[in-house]
């Protein structure tokens, strides 16, 4: 081997050494990024270490330090802003949280926080919802494929006025979602039977109260427009 091949090889060799301390020692990630790619290409290591994989395990270790930080900064303000361990713990997480009287304003965070409600809970959403609202989440649950939960959700009203005119404004809400005949067309099995079942209790529950119901603008006719729309 000549002079000049020897020089060669212990430069690149002084190089690889320089740029590897960077990659595990220098804390910004920008800097690890750019010193691995370095690496490569030069065509340090080549031969002896996948770059493919060293990449991953670095990628997994900044992802690791990011989730520690973020973690330990939500803890930091959960501390003087969290009056119970629940919601410190929701807070760490990184979740809101549950609080169905003052729900999110967009359509994406009121399905986010309608999947995270048992049914009950679900219920008492909707009945705090402005019609805005409840226009958003309507929308929001046909265009991610959730009709047929949101018919079986309905299903657990309670006869009373207010519920009824609860979930007839909800269905309504369903019928005006882009999207709705074609998440019609997907509805079957028990979601299609927990549509008859609703269907009959607001029918009975119609034919005990008509008076009150029809005050609140809620009739035969209505229920009959609702079928005509899901028509399941």
């Amino acid at each position: 081997m000549t002079r000049y091949n020897i020089d060669f090889v212990f430069r690149k060799a002084i190089r690889v050494l320089i740029i590897t301390i960077q990659i595990f020692f220098v804390p910004t990630k920008v800097t690890r990024i750019r010193s691995l790619r370095s690496v490569m290409a030069c065509g340090g290591w080549e031969g002896s270490v996948d770059s493919s994989q060293l990449e991953a395990r670095l990628r997994a270790g900044l992802e690791a330090d990011r989730r520690y930080t973020v973690e330990n900064a939500a803890k930091l303000r959960a501390i003087h802003s969290a009056p119970t361990y629940e919601e410190f713990r929701q807070l760490v997480l990184g979740k809101a949280p549950l609080d169905v009287n003052n729900p999110p304003t967009t359509s994406e965070g009121l399905v986010q926080l309608w999947e995270r409600l048992d049914l009950a809970e679900r219920l008492e959403l909707l009945r705090n919802l402005s019609p805005q609202a409840t226009e958003k989440l309507a929308g929001g649950l046909v265009a991610g494929g959730l009709l047929g939960d949101a018919i079986t959700t309905l299903l657990a009203f309670t006869p009373t006025v207010s519920d009824v005119v609860m979930v007839v404004n909800m269905l309504h809400a369903l019928t005006l979602a882009k999207r709705f005949s074609l998440s019609v067309t997907l509805v079957c099995g028990e979601e299609r039977w927990a549509w008859g079942r609703l269907l009959e209790k607001l029918q009975l529950a119609l034919s005990e109260r008509p008076q009150d119901l029809a005050e609140m603008n809620v009739t035969e006719w209505t229920l009959a427009q609702l079928k005509l729309k899901f028509n399941l």
